[in-house]
């Protein structure tokens, strides 16, 4: 049903991000959260969105000129904006633009004590074109089908996420570098919690004032390459995001 009523030419799954030096237990709890890193202009990401939920803030990917790309966690009520670096940039010029939302059908997170993140995707249909630019406003270029970034390449997360956790939302887009990482790998630190859909991904350092991460409000933004800005990944959920062992799971697209 997903793939008939959108006739999307992708499949979507899911990617893990994590740090170099990894961790997880049952015990944490679970958010959708950038640390680190640096402040860019929006002409970096083009292809970035902020969107705006009743509860809290999240990104996306622009994947044409009506459809916004993002995790299936953020959509409750959405509005959507393009084109800004900063959040308190004029409404005016860059307004927000209403949306409706189609989830991935598989996605079920209804159990919040046990959470599942599986087919954490979603897309959300813009009730006014966008008018893409090419400069502040662009259509993201997608990892393709049957293709995959290889372990250890350089990627770039963004994103107007919490510098710290527990912090508001930033007012200013970030992005950070991280890298891929081996399933295998990845796979023995998530067990049953790493699904196919899944990939990893992480920081390029282990020391806790170096290491660069999402944090919350950075859910639904776009893990790319960073050298051919091409998408591989939606940021999905997080356990904790200004810790030296952080541990995250992004949304793949291929």
């Amino acid at each position: 049903m997903w793939g008939r009523q959108l006739l999307l030419p992708v499949l979507l799954y899911q990617v893990v991000f994590l740090q170099d030096v990894f961790s997880y237990s049952d015990d944490d709890t679970t958010d959708n959260k950038i640390v680190g890193g640096r402040y860019i202009s929006i002409e970096e990401v083009p292809f970035q969105a902020f969107i705006k939920t009743e509860k809290n803030v999240c990104g996306g990917v622009i994947f044409s000129k009506i459809f916004i790309l993002t995790a299936a966690h953020c959509v409750d009520k959405v509005q959507v904006r393009v084109g800004f670096s900063q959040r308190d940039d004029s409404q005016e010029k860059y307004p927000y633009i209403n949306g409706t939302s189609i989830v991935h059908e598989k996605y079920n997170n209804t159990d919040m004590k046990h959470p599942n993140f599986d087919y954490d995707i979603a897309l959300i249909k813009l009730l006014k074109e966008l008018t893409v630019d090419g400069d502040r406003i662009a259509i993201a270029k997608l990892v393709g089908s049957g293709e995959q970034l290889a372990d250890g390449t350089k990627c770039t997360v963004s994103g107007w996420g919490a510098i710290k956790e527990r912090f508001p939302a930033s007012p200013y887009l970030k992005a950070a570098y991280v890298k891929k990482v081996n399933y295998n790998k990845c796979r023995k630190v998530f067990k049953k919690h790493l699904t196919p859909r899944m990939v990893c991904a992480g920081s390029f350092s282990s020391e806790p004032y170096l290491f660069t991460n999402v944090c919350r409000g950075d859910s639904g933004g776009p893990l790319f390459d960073t050298r051919t800005k091409k998408v591989e990944g939606l940021t999905s959920f997080l356990i904790h995001c200004d810790r030296n062992q952080p541990a995250y799971v992004y949304d793949k697209i291929i």
